[in-house]
Formats: structure tokens, sequence, C-alpha cells
């Protein structure tokens, strides 16, 4: 099968205006996702909420993590936060392709609804 010139041209500008993918659909590390939402989660634990409850909150949203990894992930998240103070600088979060998510102002963060059903201590 042969090919026009004019076939080729609209197949090169369809190929030409496809988004870059790293630019248009960051992907984030759980620890990145955790330092996002570390004032969110704070704020939970000091309404009472374990860590067993936020998890389930958590993976209710699609997001799967244990207690357990979720408060190593906030102590990480925590340090890095008071690092930053020390210096004057903000913790850096990267994406898995290294750019920081803020450089894709369109990129709305992930979500977190929370379900209050309960209180925990």
């Amino acid at each position: 099968m042969k090919y026009s010139i004019e076939q080729m041209e609209k197949i090169a500008a369809s190929l030409q205006s496809i988004p870059n993918l790293d630019k248009t659909h960051p992907t984030l590390t759980k620890q990145d996702v955790i330092t996002m939402l570390i004032d969110e989660i704070t704020k939970l634990r000091k309404d009472g909420y374990s860590l067993e409850r936020i998890s389930e909150i958590l993976r209710g949203n699609g997001f799967e993590i244990t207690p357990s990894t979720l408060k190593n992930y906030l102590q990480r998240a925590r340090e890095s936060k008071q690092e930053g103070v020390k210096t004057g600088t903000k913790p850096a979060v990267r994406t898995k392709q290294g750019k920081h998510p803020e450089a894709n102002p369109g990129t709305p963060a992930p979500p977190l609804p929370v379900h209050t059903e309960t209180h925990e201590a």
C-alpha cells in the first residue's frame, strides 16, 4: 500500500499534537502523596483519628497503604519539612519523572474526601 504526501503530513501533524505524558500526567510516589497531604493528616490525628482509621480512609479512596507504612512516611515527611524550616526552603516533592508537581500548575492535587462517621482515639 502506498500513501500520499497529504496522508503523511496529516499523520505527522497528529503525532506532533500529542501532549508529552511526563508534563500532563505526573506520577507521584506514595511518599510524595503523604508529604503533600501531611497537613490534612496531621489535622485528622489532632482530631483523634488513629493511623489505622486514616489508612482505611486512604484505602477507601484508592490509595493502598498500611498503618505502619503511613507512620513511616509521615515521619519522613515531618523530617523533610523540618529540614526545610531550618534551611528556609520548602521541601521538594518530586514525581517519578523527577519534576516538581508545581511545575505543572494545571495538575490538581489528589483528592482526599474525609468520611467522619466515627472518631477513634
